[in-house]
């Protein structure tokens, strides 16, 4: 079986620790200064790989699934060690490898391997002007400024980022300079498939993801029905009795006054969101200009293994 690792040197646990000792027989590509992910990634493609393996965080995941599909070119099934910032796609769609299962995976056939994976849908991310980008979460609003707050003050590690960056958003919503301003939301507009477009008004925040289940400390903003592989949760500004309503929202707890009070939640085959703020794609910052225009669908799926 041929096994390939794309192996980012950068990040943060590759940077504590050496480099593994993989197999001869594993073709080894690593990132630099002069070999960008983008570049690391197009020249495994070339290796016709039965197994793609992605050792960083999920900065280097995405950027490595990103690259494959702006190019067109067919991605191979894909494992992940977890040696990243934040980790949590490894953690959601995968058994982290380690270095002997990797070993065991040299000894595999091709026909074995299959029934080792998983078809899992993802986030293809069409952002006005930009590249487009593959992922598994994507977050604006509160949910960007979370993800900064959790950054700056915090500095968190693994799924811990997410649940952190909750907390940290609600208390500074309540109390501080920056209260006010965060509790006003960011312009936005908003439709799910053919739904009503929600046009000319303000966002608390807006979340959309092809995870099942809970996201991290047993979060599950979603509660809403519908088709399609990607879940959805969008909170009008200001929100109202948010410190109250806050443990419903956060782990999907539909309450009868959710809709009236501007917060909503459902699946979707696609979402058409315009922003002028940040977007966070997989806890990467992503800036935008004024009135960019955002296509999320998830009709791709792929082969990820679990151990």
């Amino acid at each position: 079986m041929r096994i390939g690792v794309l192996r980012n040197p950068l990040s943060t646990k590759n940077l504590k620790h050496p480099r593994w000792d993989f197999p001869s027989d594993i073709f080894l590509v690593e990132t630099s200064a002069d070999k960008s992910i983008s570049e690391a990634a197009t020249e495994l493609a070339r290796k016709n790989l039965d197994l793609l393996v992605i050792d960083g965080g999920d900065g280097t995941i995405t950027a490595t699934l990103s690259t494959f599909a702006a190019k067109g070119i067919p991605l191979p099934p894909i494992g992940f060690i977890a040696n990243g910032n934040t980790n949590l796609i490894a953690h959601k769609t995968g058994t982290p490898l380690t270095l002997e299962a990797i070993v065991s995976l040299t000894e595999m056939s091709v026909e074995a391997l299959r029934n080792k994976l998983h078809r899992t849908p993802i986030l293809t991310i069409a952002i006005a002007g930009q590249e487009i980008r593959s992922g598994f979460i994507a977050g604006w609003g509160a949910y960007a400024t979370a993800t900064r707050m959790a950054i700056d003050e915090i500095r968190s590690r693994h799924d811990l980022q997410i649940a952190a960056a909750i907390f940290v958003t609600l208390r500074r919503s309540l109390f501080g300079a920056e209260a006010r301003a965060l509790r006003d939301g960011i312009v936005c507009h908003f439709q799910a498939d053919d739904g009503k477009p929600m046009h000319g008004t303000r966002r608390f925040v807006g979340v959309a993801t092809s995870f099942k289940g809970r996201l991290a400390a047993g979060v599950k903003p979603f509660w809403g029905t519908g088709s399609g592989s990607i879940r959805w949760l969008d909170v009008i500004a200001p929100p109202r009795y948010h410190i109250f309503l806050a443990p419903f929202v956060l782990f999907g707890w539909a309450l009868p006054i959710f809709e009236g009070l501007g917060y909503r939640s459902g699946c979707a085959s696609r979402l058409s969101v315009t922003l002028s703020e940040d977007i966070i794609i997989d806890g990467e910052i992503v800036s935008l200009p004024p009135n960019t225009k955002i296509d999320i669908d998830a009709d791709r799926q792929i082969d990820i293994l679990h151990i």
